[in-house]
């Protein structure tokens, strides 16, 4: 009886704790509001309290092009259409779908730009919002492998993350039968896509990556390549080149945005 009595005051105690934190969390956030007030990126107007992104306000929610969509309204449910796939070019044989949430301008390409390049790792939360609205990605990323598409160790040391692998283990936590698999690397050290044609962009990420000799791929399961933006699908079909060479027949694609 008095274990069973112990068992029941652990328990309660740590829901107290939990509440405890929770409230901790809610001054901390209040304060730091009225201290450091949060702006929208794309607007520079403050962010409400009851706003329910961290960093983009309601109003700015038209500035993003949602493909396939109707613009969302925010609610605490969403009234989101599922979204459609994206089927690639012809000349991309390596994987037969890519599925794009938005186009790249405006706030969507804020958004992705101040990630990659401003390094503001917080806006991954506001991001992780938008995909939890949609309910195709949870049905498109079902029972998967992600690849993140990789860094080189020297960009990796510039950067200080890869955005792709972060993309990655937020899709991971809302569609908890996926994994993630740092199964492919970068050979060398090539120039950013940023600014080249399709057919510089193919060239250049020609023979960029090759496979983790170490990882034990799973022929059987599908595998879904992540990045950030989807312009020409050469970096896509590059890393589905060395996945189709390790004899995976099932791959596809999944991008925030697609230029």
């Amino acid at each position: 009886m008095q274990q069973g009595s112990q068992t029941i005051n652990i328990h309660v105690n740590k829901k107290l704790k939990s509440r405890i934190m929770d409230n901790i969390r809610q001054w901390m956030a209040c304060l730091l509001d009225i201290l450091f007030p949060r702006h929208c990126i794309y607007f520079g107007k403050p962010i409400a309290q009851e706003e329910p992104f961290g960093y983009i306000n309601q109003e700015s929610i038209k500035a993003i092009k949602f493909l396939n969509i109707s613009t969302p309204k925010i609610s605490v449910k969403s009234n989101l259409r599922e979204l459609s796939f994206n089927k690639t070019a012809n000349d991309c044989p390596n994987y037969p779908q890519n599925l794009a949430l938005w186009t790249f301008e405006g706030l969507g390409e804020i958004l992705i730009h101040r990630l990659k390049y401003q390094k503001e790792r917080f806006l991954l939360q506001d991001i992780e919002k938008f995909i939890r609205m949609m309910p195709a990605v949870s049905v498109f990323l079902d029972h998967s492998i992600l690849v993140p598409v990789p860094l080189h160790p020297k960009r990796m040391q510039q950067r200080g993350f890869n955005q792709s692998n972060e993309i990655a283990q937020i899709l991971a936590k809302i569609v908890p039968s996926c994994s993630v698999c740092q199964s492919l690397k970068r050979t060398f050290y090539n120039r950013p896509q940023v600014g080249l044609t399709r057919k510089k962009r193919l060239q250049n990420v020609k023979n960029a990556f090759a496979s983790i000799d170490s990882f034990p791929f799973d022929k059987s399961m599908r595998y879904i390549i992540v990045d950030d933006v989807y312009t020409t699908g050469a970096t896509a079909n590059a890393c589905a080149t060395v996945l189709s060479k390790k004899g995976i027949t099932k791959i596809d694609v999944f991008t925030l945005a697609q230029g």
